[in-house]
């Protein structure tokens, strides 16, 4: 069935029809509210915000332009609403404009302990003073029987 006949179907009573309408485009507006907020625990909320809009307001939809255009321009509003909620009320910048952070490039609290710890087990294998287990140095505890030269030529 199209979406007009759905939508004819939905405004003359048939409520029910309005969930087959939310199955055909719950994957495509999902797709756009996360692209717009991001793995955010709202992007099921915003989407459901979004259905109720357009289920209350389908007399204002005037059908020139296709529903799935109409309801996702109202699922990106909500989704965009939602993400300016969520930033600290000191930015002005658009969200789409958002200048974001590179990561640290400094290592984690446990990346460092790690790193010092192997710094001072090398530092005392170099100074001889090891107290690392020789299975632990790299090489065996006896040292290699020499081998045989070859014989001049």
């Amino acid at each position: 069935m199209s979406d007009e006949e759905l939508l004819r179907l939905v405004r003359a009573g048939d409520t029910a029809r309005f969930e087959v309408l939310m199955r055909r485009y719950n994957q495509r507006l999902y797709r756009v509210v996360r692209s717009i907020m991001g793995n955010s625990n709202e992007i099921e909320d915003a989407i459901q915000q979004a259905y109720v809009n357009a289920f209350f307001h389908l007399d204002q939809f005037a059908e020139r332009a296709r529903f799935a255009t109409w309801l996702t321009k109202i699922a990106v509003h909500e989704a965009l609403a939602r993400a300016r909620r969520r930033r600290p009320a000191d930015e002005n910048q658009p969200i789409d404009t958002k200048m974001v952070e590179p990561p640290s490039r400094l290592p984690d609290p446990e990346h460092q302990a790690f790193a010092s710890e192997v710094g001072r087990m090398l530092e005392a294998a170099v100074d001889g003073h090891s107290r690392v287990p020789g299975d632990q140095r790299g090489y065996r505890q006896d040292p290699p029987a020499p081998r045989a030269r070859a014989a001049p030529r």
